[in-house]
Order: structure tokens, then sequence, then C-alpha cells
């Protein structure tokens, strides 16, 4: 059941209408992702956690970046980036009535603007990234790691669940390993410090 309701959680996210209002479907749905982890934690599937808990933090960064002019590209140079944003424009007018939002679909602008991206991607990759909202695996984030950061540990805190981890990736294998935590962020700090 949990991995059912994170399926339609993700499906509802990766619809437009829904990402103009997804900083409060985080903080309203939260407790699924925190229950996610509970659950992965409870199975020790680490890599699925590390990837569920960077789609979290990464999209609460975006949210507000990705439909909106970055300056990143000049459409100048790059033609493509005119036709983005006129498209962008037309999806973001169309969630100005509500009513308007729940009714609209455009699947022609959203099969052009893949399109776009797709040309885009090998030119500017970063750029892409951050309109896709998309995030590295754990296996991807190991190949980033070398002999200066050959570990790279990430905390996930829950307020509402209590689950607890330190979730760590090491530059061979690719895979995940994680720690459950006790939950008082206040013990979790003095270990830190230890």
């Amino acid at each position: 059941y949990l991995d059912h309701a994170r399926a339609k959680l993700e499906e509802l996210r990766i619809s437009f209408q829904s990402e103009m209002a997804s900083m409060q479907l985080l903080k309203n749905f939260h407790w699924i992702y925190e229950w996610s982890m509970q659950c992965l934690a409870a199975l020790e599937d680490w890599t699925e956690a590390f990837e569920v808990a960077e789609k979290v933090k990464w999209r609460s960064i975006t949210v507000l970046l990705r439909y909106h002019s970055l300056g990143m590209v000049e459409s100048a140079q790059e033609p493509l980036i005119q036709e983005e944003t006129a498209l962008l424009a037309k999806l973001i007018d169309a969630l100005g009535n509500p009513i308007e939002a729940t009714l609209f679909a455009d699947p022609g602008a959203w099969k052009r603007l893949e399109e776009i991206w797709a040309e885009l991607q090998p030119r500017y990759p970063d750029y892409v990234a951050l309109r896709r909202q998309e995030t590295l695996s754990a296996a991807e984030t190991a190949k980033l790691l070398d002999e200066k950061v050959p570990v790279l540990v990430e905390y996930y805190l829950g307020n509402e669940s209590g689950a607890a981890v330190a979730l760590i990736i090491r530059k061979p294998g690719g895979k995940a390993a994680g720690v459950p935590l006790p939950a008082a962020k206040q013990v979790i700090l003095d270990l830190v410090r230890q």
C-alpha cells in the first residue's frame, strides 16, 4: 500500500498542475516520504532510500525555479530557449485560473518541451537537469567521489515518523549503506561531534 501511495504521489508531482503547488504538496504529504524512508530503513534498502531522499530535497529546492527564466543560457545564442520560454509561458498562463488549470492539458506542448530538452541536454546538462528536476542515482553519485572526497554521508531526519538515518555512499560499488539513528536531533548532533 505504501509503494502504491508513493507511486501515486509521484504521478501527481510530475503533472504540471501540481508543480505550481508542490511546495504545499511537499508540506502536506511529506509523511508519505517519511514513512517510505522508515520502511526502506526497516528493509535495509539503502540505495532506494538515498534516491528518495535526494528527490525530495532537490524538488523542494528547484520547484520555485523550474518554470521561470534561469539566466543560465542566453536566448540570443540558443534559439531553442526562445521557443521553450514561449511554451512555458503558455503553460503558466493556463494555471492563472484554478478551473482552467484543472482542465488544461496540452500534451503537444509537453512533447515539444521534452524534444527541446533532449536537444539541449548535450550542450547544457545542468540547465536541463533543473528543468527536468533530475537527480543523481546512488551509482552516479559514487562515480563523482574521488580521493579527496571518498565517502558521502547524508543525514535524513523525519519530523513526523521519527525516521532518522545516515545514508553512506563510497566510491567502489555505487550502492548506498545506511545506519538507523536515534530520532532525537540533539542525540544525533552529539554522535556527530563524537
